[in-house]
């Protein structure tokens, strides 16, 4: 058995995750099935009614044993008859009804026909019972032999009233579902999202379990694997499918189904619409196929999940909300733009049903009325706005008959509500260093790892840093800054879309130190980042990176040294001799500030300073000595000190150090700093200390070589008369 009505034609596309796919015409058999049918519904145990399909590939005129055909329960009575000279036509329906509670006969089954019964019937089904319809108006031969096809419960004994094992027995009974044939062929599986069989719809498995889906529009129902839909029953006058009718293509073939705009999710939460975890927004092109013009068209969507959905399965809602209709900026592939009105309109079930409802245009909008007719090779763009009440994985079928003429093509949505790209990236320098004048050349590693889902049109984002000007030559091709390449400026590169899972893709961004850099600079910060404009990433932490290249800046280390000469008492003269050398590598310029400043204790006096090179200024009103000047690499100068030691000073010890300032990382800026030695003492910073006396030293007077010998003279002549009168006493 299968459904024709629901789900024919052939198209496929297939991207990822997400399938929208047609289904290809079945093989046809030679006797009419039971398509859909309920025993319960809204209206209580009468409110049924039983779907004929004829799908015998041609139009089929009853010619049945006694007046017809019958329709007949488990307990062996017809419930309705199709008289014997009916025509159903090929592919189209006949529909019987219980006429004491059937509720859906104002349902618009097309054509501007509503889904009224073609035969009535007043006696109840039981409930899990089975039905089957017999080539023979006559009881006694509801045999085998004589059944065209047949579908009972698990619970049904009689095995001429089911085929296999049977459809899952309803306990408790919705108020109001439907089992109709599930032509996609997925054996009645709630968790086969996969695409549809490459052969299009199966024949009768024989198998009622397999064959049928049951959709429930409350989704409350137990036991038989509910699927949230709508009962849709079609009768002789119903819109009768005339096989592949429409193609469906991406809304923009630009990019794939499951990225924006072809499927949007918005993650705002609005439970008054049945959507608690936001919406899920499916857009299509379709084309007309059916060689006229189409002035309406019909929607059938059955969710084929379940309620209570199991964990990772999706539950869709309609949405409570009126039809909408919007404006869509969808830009060719990234050239130019083009404003295209999406025509559609909103699926869903009156806004009564609280816990959801079936997805049938024809149950709340009715059709969707065309403003211009759509003629044959034409294309409409469609918009789907489900409610997300569970996030996951989801299937849907969607049923699209055209009007007038007739012709019916059915696709199916298969994907994640959260399958949205999840963009990677990272940056390194390879650990280098850099130097003023030199080249930093970051790696950007992206990929888009771990979803089969397309994000389109990916951008990665720059910021020339401080100190820096980008590099184009070094860079990746295809980096475009804005306004310039100067920092601050914003660079991009459009790197295309990333169909998942993509392993580690890299692009370059290259700079320019600047040479010399900024004083205080002594390293380059920078961070990327990376993007597919209007896609809301679910892990945006790993959608940045940065990295930080220190700057290895040259530079100069000066030491100096300081000895005193001259007087050490009061009232003299003392000389101190500064010697200034540059230990390398690099020169020390003449920066802003002194490179010298000394600044001579109380007990001195300060006369003159002078230098070899530079400027020495003796401040003598403030006893200071400065000292500017450049010192070459492995070069020195020399500067003298002169002052006059003061009655103060008397008797104690003068100590003094200068105080070199110096560029050590050449940043162009004196801030690095050291202390004048005496290298006379042990020790790598000693101050100079000199002992200062109250008076100078006395001082024995000396004779002349003439004056000795006239002294010697005279001392001999008084030494001879002394001992002669010695002699003569």
């Amino acid at each position: 058995m299968h459904r024709t009505s629901r789900l024919p034609g052939p198209v496929l596309w297939l991207t990822a995750s997400l399938v929208i796919h047609a289904l290809v015409a079945p093989a046809l058999s030679a006797q009419l099935v039971i398509s859909e049918f309920r025993v319960r519904g809204p209206n209580g145990a009468n409110d049924e009614f039983i779907e004929i399909s004829n799908n015998s590939g041609a139009d089929h005129t009853v010619a049945g044993g006694g007046t017809g055909y019958a329709v007949a329960a488990s307990n062996g009575v017809a419930r309705c008859v199709i008289p014997n000279g009916t025509v159903i036509p090929n592919r189209g329906h006949y529909l019987c009804v219980n006429s004491v509670g059937y509720s859906l006969a104002s349902y618009p089954a097309g054509n501007g026909t509503t889904a009224t019964g073609d035969a009535t019937y007043t006696t109840d089904i039981p409930d899990n019972a089975g039905i089957a319809i017999f080539n023979t108006s006559v009881s006694a031969n509801f045999v085998l032999a004589n059944r065209l096809d047949a579908v009972g419960s698990t619970s049904e004994a009689n095995t001429l009233y089911k085929e296999g094992t049977g459809y899952p027995a309803l306990t408790p009974f919705s108020i109001d579902y439907s089992f109709y044939r599930d032509t996609c062929g997925k054996d009645g599986s709630i968790t086969t999202f996969t695409p549809c069989p490459a052969g299009g719809v199966v024949t009768d498995t024989n198998d009622n379990a397999a064959d049928f889906v049951f959709v429930d529009t409350n989704g409350t129902s137990a036991g038989a694997g509910q699927r949230l839909g709508a009962p849709g029953p079609e009768n002789l006058s119903a819109p009768i499918p005339a096989g592949n009718s429409f193609t469906l293509s991406p809304f923009d073939s630009c990019v794939g189904p499951l990225s924006p705009p072809n499927r949007v999710r918005d993650f705002t939460s609005d439970p008054a619409n049945n959507s608690t975890f936001g919406t899920l927004d499916l857009r299509g092109t379709y084309q007309n196929n059916t060689g006229g013009n189409i002035t309406r068209l019909r929607f059938r969507i059955v969710d084929l999940t379940t309620f209570p959905a199991p964990s990772g399965i999706a539950d869709l809602r309609p949405r409570t909300s009126t039809a909408v209709v919007v404006t869509v900026d969808r830009p060719p592939c990234g050239s130019g733009t083009s404003n295209v009105t999406v025509q559609g309109t909103t699926l869903e079930q009156p806004p009564s049903q609280p816990n959801g409802g079936g997805f049938n245009s024809s149950l709340s909008a009715g059709t969707v009325t065309l403003g211009t007719p759509l003629p044959n090779g034409g294309t409409i763009d469609l918009r789907f706005l489900l409610g997300i009440q569970q996030t996951g994985a989801y299937r849907l079928g969607v049923v699209i008959e055209t009007l007038p003429g007739g012709g019916s093509t059915v696709f199916e949505f298969v994907g994640n509500t959260d399958a949205t790209p999840d963009l990677t990236l990272a940056k390194s320098d390879g650990g280098a260093t850099s130097a003023p004048g030199g080249t930093i050349a970051w790696t950007l590693t992206y990929a888009n790892p771990t979803t089969t889902v397309v994000a389109p049109n990916v951008e990665l984002t720059e910021t020339v840093p401080a100190a820096t000007t980008f590099n184009a030559g070094a860079s990746t091709a295809g980096w475009t800054c804005t306004p310039d390449v100067n920092p601050g400026s914003t660079c991009t590169l459009a790197v295309g879309n990333l169909l998942g899972p993509t392993g580690d893709l890299t692009a370059t961004f290259a700079v320019t130190v600047a040479n010399p850099v900024p004083g205080g600079t002594t390293q380059v910060s920078n961070t990327a980042s990376i993007a597919a404009p209007g896609i809301t990433d679910p892990t945006p932490a790993d959608n940045t990176a940065s990295d930080t290249t220190p700057l290895a800046i040259p530079g100069s280390t000066v030491s100096g040294t300081k000895v005193a000469s001259g007087s050490t008492f009061v009232g003299g003269t003392i000389t101190y001799t500064i010697t200034l050398t540059n230990a390398g590598p690099d020169a020390q310029a003449d920066n802003p500030g002194d490179e010298l400043t000394d600044i001579l204790p109380a007990g001195l006096a300060l006369v003159s300073a002078s230098a070899t090179s530079g400027t020495a200024v003796a401040t003598v009103a403030t006893n200071t000595v400065t000292w500017n000047g450049a010192l070459a690499a492995s070069g020195s100068a020399t500067i003298t000190i002169t002052a006059t030691i003061l009655p103060a000073a008397a008797g104690t010890t003068v100590s003094n150090q200068g105080t070199i300032s110096f560029d050590g990382n050449g940043d162009g800026t004196n801030e690095s700093s050291a202390f004048t030695d005496d290298p006379g003492v042990g020790g790598a910073s000693d101050p100079t200390s000199v002992s200062i006396a109250a008076t100078a030293a006395a001082t024995v007077p000396t004779l002349s070589t003439f004056g000795a010998a006239s002294l010697a003279l005279l001392l001999a002549a008084f030494g001879a008369w002394f001992l002669r009168g010695r002699a003569g006493a």
